[in-house]
C-alpha cells in the first residue's frame, strides 16, 4: 500500500534541516507504529520519498511525501497517529492512498507558491504598489546572483516567475508568488523577494518571513496539488 502525505512545517520546525526533518518524520512514524515497508539489501531503510527540499527557515502549509506500508491502512488513523507523535510546528494534513504506478514527487512538481513578509515603514497607497508589481514584471529580465557550489552567476528568473502580487498589511508587505520549482528549473523565494524589493527600491526592516504555501503539478494543461491528481483517491 502506498499513501501520500500532506503535511506543515511550522514555528519553530521551520529551521529544521531537510535531513532533520527526515529524522522527525520517522521517528514519529515509528512511535506511531506505522507498519512501513523496508527495502532490501544490507542496508535497508524505509520506502519514503519526499518533494523539493525546502531551506532551512522557510515554513510551509504544503510539503508532501509517499511512503510505502507492509499492509493495509486506514488513512484517518494513520494521520491521528502520526500527528499525536509529531514534534511542535509538524502537522499531517491529509493522507490519500495512490493507484497503481506513479512517479516521484521530485520528478511531477513543476510549481511552488509563496508568501512573504516582511515590515517596512515606507507610505505606499496600493494604488503605487500595483504599478510596481506591473512594472516589476513587465521588465525583459530579471536578473539576480545565485551562488551554487562555491561560485556566483548571474541568471534570469523572470520566465520562472508566474505569478505575483503585494499587499500591504499595517506595517507589513505581503508578497505572493508562483514560480518554478522541481527537477525541471527552481526559482528561490528569497531570489523572488529581493529582486523586487530592489526594483521597487523598498527598505525592509528585520529578516523577512517566508512561507511555501503549496506545490503544484500541471496535469492536463490545468495547475493541481500532488493530492488533487488522478491516482489519488
Amino acid at each position: 500500500m502506498k499513501l501520500r502525505v500532506k503535511y506543515s512545517k511550522m514555528e519553530g520546525a521551520r529551521f529544521l534541516s531537510h535531513l532533520e526533518l527526515m529524522k522527525a518524520m520517522e521517528r514519529a512514524f515509528r512511535r506511531a507504529k506505522i507498519p512501513l515497508a523496508f527495502s532490501e539489501g544490507f542496508n535497508p531503510h524505509p520506502k519514503i520519498s519526499y518533494a523539493s527540499a525546502l531551506s532551512v527557515g522557510i515554513a510551509s502549509r504544503g510539503e508532501y511525501l509517499d511512503l510505502d506500508l507492509n499492509m493495509g491502512m486506514d488513512a484517518s488513523d494513520f494521520k491521528d497517529r502520526v500527528n499525536n507523535c509529531l514534534i511542535k510546528g509538524m502537522e499531517i494534513l491529509d493522507v490519500k492512498e495512490v493507484e497503481g504506478k506513479t512517479k516521484s514527487l521530485t520528478a511531477i512538481v513543476e510549481r511552488a507558491k509563496y508568501t512573504a513578509i516582511c515590515s517596512t515603514e515606507q507610505k505606499l497607497t496600493m494604488e503605487e504598489l500595483q504599478q510596481l508589481v506591473e512594472a516589476f514584471l513587465k521588465q525583459p529580465e530579471i536578473l539576480v546572483n545565485r551562488k551554487s557550489k562555491g561560485k556566483e552567476k548571474e541568471i534570469n528568473i523572470k520566465e520562472g516567475i508566474y505569478h505575483l502580487d503585494a499587499e500591504l498589511n499595517g506595517l507589513n508587505l505581503v508578497i505572493i508568488f508562483t514560480v518554478d520549482s522541481g527537477s525541471k528549473g527552481n526559482v528561490r523565494a528569497g531570489e523572488v523577494y529581493h529582486a523586487f524589493t530592489t526594483f521597487a527600491n523598498i527598505t525592509t526592516h528585520d529578516i523577512p518571513i517566508f512561507i511555501r504555501e503549496d506545490l503544484y503539478i500541471i496535469e492536463d494543461g490545468s495547475l493541481c496539488t500532488p493530492m488533487e491528481i488522478s491516482q489519488m483517491r
